[in-house]
C-alpha cells in the first residue's frame, strides 16, 4: 500500500472507504472509494505533487464549487473537494464504463453513427457549460466516458480551477499539459499561451476528437510535443474525407470547421453544432437529399377510364371487321344452279302407248361450283326421260307384198308424226356479277431445308488449365512484422526501433528517447485495425497499449496509442517503410 493511499483514508476518515487506486490521470492519481453514508461508490481524485506545488487550495476548492454547480446528463458532477497534507482533492460519481481513449485504443476508427452520437452527447455538455459561463479547457478522449452507449464528460471546471488557483496561472497550466501529453487536443490560441481564450477552444477540441474517432488517430500524431503545438498554431490538417471518404460530406465540413485556426471562423457555438449534427442525424445522413415526385391517387381514376374505352373499342372494331369478312365471302359463293323444266310444244302420246307421262322430279339445291359448269354448257342438272319409242305391229304370215308395203309406209308415217320436234337449247339465265375479289395474299416461300451433310464429328474440348493458386495470405507476415516493432518498443532502444523501422526520422528518435527516459518496464499491446494490401504493398491502421512504469510517480500508466504504417514487400520479405 502506497503511502498517498495511507495518508488520503487519514484525511478523508470513516466517510470514505478506500478500495484501490485506478491508475493515474493527467493531472491526478485516481482512486476508488466507498462512501459509507450512502453506500455509493465514488472517485476520488488527488492532484499530482508537482501540480499542486503552487495551487492556493482555497482557491481550487472555490473554483470546484462552481463547477459542481453544473447538473447535466453528460456530465459527471463534482461532489466535493478538500486538501489532503497539502494536495487538493476532489470526488466525483463512479461511472461504470470505459473511457473514449481506451476505446479508440481497442477498436481504432468509430462508425460514423456512433461517432455522431458520442459527438452530440458531448456537445450537447459543452453547450450547457458555456451558457453556465464554465470551459472545459482539457476535452480529450481520456476526459470521455462511455457508459450503456452514452457519452459523459468528466473532470469539468478542473483545468479552470487549477488555472485560476496557481501562482503562475495559465502558463504554468500549459507547460504542465504538454509534459502530460494533452497539446494534442489544444487549440491554437491555446498552444500559444494566449491568456484571452473562450469557449470556442473547446470547440477546436472537440473537432479534435472527432477527428481522431473518425481517422483513428488525432490530425498531427507521431511528432514531438513542441511540432504538435507549432502544427496546431501554422498547420492545417488533412482533410478528413481523405483519411476516410466514406463519410457524409456535411460531416467531413464540420470536423475541418471546428479545427479552423481562427477562433472567428469555427461554429461560435455548442449549441450550433447540435443543429448540424441533427441534420446528419436524418434519414439521408447528411448526404444529397433525393427528391421524389409521387402523381396523385386522382390521377389513377381517369386512366382506367380510358383504358376500358379502349378495350371496348377495339373489341367493337374486330366485330365488325370479322362481319363484313362473313358477309364479303358469303357473297363471293354462288347460289345452287337448277336446270329449267324443258317444255315440249304440241307433245302427243303416241298411238296404242298408254304410259303416262313421267312427273317432273325437283333436286334440293346443292351448291355448285362455278368453275366445273362452263356458262354456255347446255347440260341440266336434271336430264329429261326419253321418249318411249311406238310398238310395231308384228306381220302376220300369208300377207301379200302390197300389204307389206302399206304397213311399212303406215309405220314410217306413224314413227314421223310421234316424233318431237327436236327442242331447242334452254337459254340459262346470265350469271351474277361475281364481287371483286381482294387481291390474293402472298404468302411468303419457306425457303427450302438446307440438305443435310455429313459432318464429321468435333474432337472433344482440350482440358481446361489448372486453376491458378490464390496467393497467399499475408497478414500473418505483417502482424509479424508489427510484433516485431512492438518488441523493439519494449527494449526501450532506439537501435533496435531502426533495425525494424529504417526508415526512423530524427524527430521520431527524439521523441522515443524523451519517452524512455521518463518512463520504464514498457509494455507493447499492437493490433492490426485495418489492413489494405495491393501489389507488393501495405497500408495498416495499428491501435494498441503501452503500458509502463512512470519513473516520477512511480506508478503503472496507460497509454492508448493509434498510427498509420506503411509496408512493403521485398526480397520475399515485409518491411515497415513509414509510421505516422
Amino acid at each position: 500500500m502506497s503511502q498517498l493511499f495511507e495518508q488520503l483514508q487519514t484525511t478523508l476518515g470513516d466517510a470514505y472507504r478506500l478500495e484501490r487506486e485506478l491508475g493515474g490521470g493527467g493531472m491526478s492519481r485516481v482512486f476508488l472509494a466507498q462512501e459509507v453514508a450512502l453506500g455509493r461508490r465514488v472517485v476520488i481524485k488527488v492532484l499530482l505533487p508537482e501540480l499542486a506545488a503552487g495551487v492556493s487550495v482555497d482557491r481550487f476548492r472555490r473554483e470546484i464549487q462552481l463547477a459542481a454547480q453544473l447538473q447535466h446528463p453528460h456530465i459527471v458532477p463534482l461532489l466535493s473537494a478538500g486538501e489532503s497534507n497539502g494536495l487538493p482533492y476532489f470526488t466525483m460519481p463512479y461511472i461504470d464504463g470505459e473511457t473514449l481513449g481506451v476505446k479508440l485504443a481497442r477498436t481504432g476508427e468509430l462508425p460514423v453513427s456512433e461517432t455522431v452520437r458520442i459527438l452530440r452527447d458531448v456537445a450537447s455538455a459543452l453547450a450547457y457549460a458555456h451558457e453556465k459561463g464554465v470551459m472545459h479547457r482539457d476535452v480529450k478522449p481520456g476526459n470521455v466516458l462511455i457508459s450503456g452507449g452514452v457519452a459523459v464528460v468528466t473532470d469539468f471546471g478542473v483545468a479552470k480551477a487549477l488555472s485560476a488557483s496557481t501562482e503562475l496561472g495559465a502558463t504554468r497550466l500549459t507547460s504542465v499539459g504538454v509534459a502530460l501529453g494533452t497539446p494534442a487536443y489544444m487549440a491554437p490560441e491555446q498552444a500559444s499561451g494566449d491568456p484571452n481564450i473562450d469557449h470556442r477552444a473547446d470547440i477546436y477540441a472537440l473537432g479534435v476528437v472527432t477527428y481522431e474517432m473518425l481517422a483513428g488517430r488525432p490530425p498531427f500524431w507521431g511528432r514531438v510535443t513542441t511540432a504538435v503545438l507549432a502544427a496546431h498554431v501554422v498547420e492545417t490538417p488533412e482533410p478528413i474525407e481523405r483519411l476516410r471518404p466514406a463519410i457524409p460530406p456535411m460531416l467531413a465540413s464540420l470536423v475541418m470547421q471546428c479545427l479552423a485556426k481562427r477562433a472567428a471562423d469555427r461554429p461560435q457555438s455548442a449549441a450550433q453544432l447540435i443543429h448540424v449534427l441533427d441534420t446528419i442525424s436524418t434519414p439521408t445522413g447528411g448526404m444529397a437529399p433525393t427528391t421524389v415526385v409521387m402523381a396523385p391517387a386522382v390521377e389513377l381514376k381517369p386512366r382506367r377510364r380510358w383504358i376500358a374505352l379502349g378495350a371496348g373499342a377495339a373489341a367493337v372494331l374486330l366485330l365488325a371487321s370479322g362481319g363484313y369478312l362473313w358477309q364479303r365471302n358469303r357473297a363471293n359463293q354462288p347460289g345452287p344452279t337448277v336446270a329449267p323444266v324443258p317444255v315440249e310444244a304440241g307433245r302427243a302420246t303416241a298411238a296404242g302407248d298408254s304410259t303416262p307421262a313421267p312427273a317432273q322430279v325437283v333436286t334440293p339445291p346443292l351448291p355448285v361450283r362455278t368453275d366445273a359448269v362452263p356458262a354456255d354448257s347446255s347440260v341440266s342438272a336434271n336430264p329429261p326421260r326419253p321418249t318411249p319409242k311406238p310398238r310395231r305391229p308384228k306381220a302376220h304370215a300369208g300377207s301379200t307384198a302390197t300389204e307389206k308395203q302399206r304397213t311399212s309406209t303406215a309405220l314410217e308415217s306413224a314413227k314421223a308424226e310421234s316424233t318431237p320436234p327436236p327442242a331447242k337449247p334452254a337459254e340459262r339465265p346470265p350469271p351474277p356479277a361475281a364481287a371483286p375479289q381482294p387481291p390474293p395474299e402472298t404468302i411468303p416461300e419457306r425457303p427450302a431445308p438446307a440438305p443435310v451433310s455429313q459432318v464429321a464429328p468435333s474432337p472433344p474440348p482440350p482440358a481446361p488449365p489448372p486453376a491458378p493458386q490464390p496467393a497467399a495470405d499475408p497478414t500473418p507476415d505483417i502482424r509479424a512484422v508489427i510484433d516485431a516493432y512492438g518488441s523493439a518498443v519494449e527494449s526501450q532502444n532506439i537501435d533496435n526501433i531502426r533495425r525494424v523501422y529504417p526508415g526512423l526520422t530524427p524527430a521520431q528518435q527524439r521523441s522515443w528517447q524523451q519517452f524512455f527516459q521518463t518512463v520504464r518496464d514498457v509494455k507493447a499491446q499492437l493490433t492490426v485495425a485495418n489492413l489494405d494490401v495491393s501489389n507488393g504493398a501495405a497500408e495498416a491502421q495499428v491501435t494498441g497499449l503501452y503500458t509502463y512504469l512512470n519513473n516520477s510517480t512511480r506508478q503503472a500508466e496507460k497509454l492508448p496509442v493509434a498510427f498509420h504504417m506503411s509496408l512493403k514487400k521485398e526480397s520475399g520479405s515485409w518491411r515497415i517503410v513509414q509510421v505516422r
